[in-house]
């Protein structure tokens, strides 16, 4: 008997590996990863095919300056004519529009017209070329696009400012996680882990551990990482910072791909923004208006969002942290702490209370 469970525990030991199958696919400028564990080859293949498929039609539908479905409509809009729009548009568009307002315009999706003035429409980082001048952030100022010049009904689309420009960037990789996510369920993926760019989502787990993450170092590039995390099932950590898509100004400093409505300016003074979260677009729009609204308003984002775990990172290596995020890093050094952690402990999974 004694032998019997002794080889039992050997051969426990001895188990293969997972089946691993992973797809790279090129979406919004950037590399989405989807990497599959434990899946039979045909299904994780035919989810994959799927995926490739999904992510090329989101593209061609929400891609901000390439020749598609959103130049077409952002055309429409500049001529104040009233634009149809197709289901995948009016989905991004009416969910745009509401993280819009939650977050008081933080996020807004009608500064297209921004984004190409600062040189951002392009995949070539970091920008050399000169910034816009005062007189044409000034002009952009004036001319006052907002997402609220927006006029959304069941026949289409409309825009009571021919200035505005619709770019769903900051919500876009969002979204698309929950396409890829759904159509990995629907094919029975059990455990999966999905990399738009430098945002994650997991599911399952990876080999019955924890998939793990590193939070980037604005202040260490390509050295260690700031923190690690282990994600759990229907966890989504997504980031924003300076260090890797941004424009250099004439004093060396990063002016991230990310603008401020209010002022017409790249958001300066937040070089990382990390936010853990089951909602990979509530995350995605979080990191965004938390890069806006700096530390002053990282308390008020979260709250408006319902988000318990975040943290971000000053120019002047100051952290702001949740106590409910602090519970879930390890952290790989100890910048500054810009007063004490924020929040209430327990899980990133269950929002606090929304104020209103």
């Amino acid at each position: 008997m004694r032998w019997t469970v002794l080889l039992l525990m050997l051969m426990a030991g001895c188990q293969a590996p997972l089946e691993r199958s992973s797809e790279t696919v090129v979406v919004f400028g950037s590399s989405a990863n989807i990497e599959i564990l434990g899946a039979p080859a045909p299904v994780a293949q035919a989810a994959l095919a799927e995926i490739r498929n999904e992510m090329q039609a989101l593209h061609q539908q929400w891609h901000a300056w390439e020749p598609g479905a959103l130049m077409t409509l952002n055309a429409g809009l500049a001529s104040g004519g009233k634009v149809p729009l197709t289901p995948l548009m009016r989905d991004i568009t009416e969910r745009s529009l509401a993280m819009a307002a939650a977050t008081d315009g933080l996020f807004d999706p009608s500064v297209g017209g921004l984004m190409q003035m600062w040189g951002f429409y392009t995949n070539d980082f970091p920008i050399t070329t000169g910034p816009p001048n005062a007189k044409q952030i000034e002009a952009w100022r004036e001319s006052d696009p907002s997402f609220d010049d927006l006029l959304l009904s069941a026949d289409g689309l409309q825009s009571r400012n021919p200035a505005v420009r619709l770019d769903f960037g900051a919500i876009v990789e969002g979204v698309a996680t929950e396409h890829i996510v759904r159509i990995l369920r629907q094919h029975g993926v059990k455990h999966a882990f999905i990399a738009m760019g430098g945002d994650l989502y997991a599911i399952g787990s990876d080999d019955a551990r924890p998939w793990q993450a590193d939070l980037r170092d604005p202040f260490n590039q390509g050295g260690q990482p700031l923190a690690t995390v282990d994600l759990l099932d229907g966890e989504a950590l997504y980031s924003s910072g300076s260090y890797n898509r941004y424009r250099e100004s004439p004093t060396g400093t990063r002016w991230p791909q990310v603008v401020d409505p209010r002022s017409g300016l790249p958001a300066m003074g937040i070089v990382g923004v990390n936010v853990l979260h089951p909602d990979p677009v509530v995350a995605d729009v979080a990191s965004i208006a938390l890069m806006v609204a700096g530390e002053s308003g990282f308390a008020s984002v979260l709250d408006k969002l319902g988000v318990r775990c975040a943290l971000l990172l000053t120019e002047h290596n100051e952290l702001m942290m949740t106590a409910a995020m602090a519970q879930r890093v390890s952290m790989h050094r100890d910048p500054l702490r810009l007063g004490p952690l924020t929040g209430t402990v327990g899980p990133c999974s269950e929002p606090e209370p929304r104020s209103h």
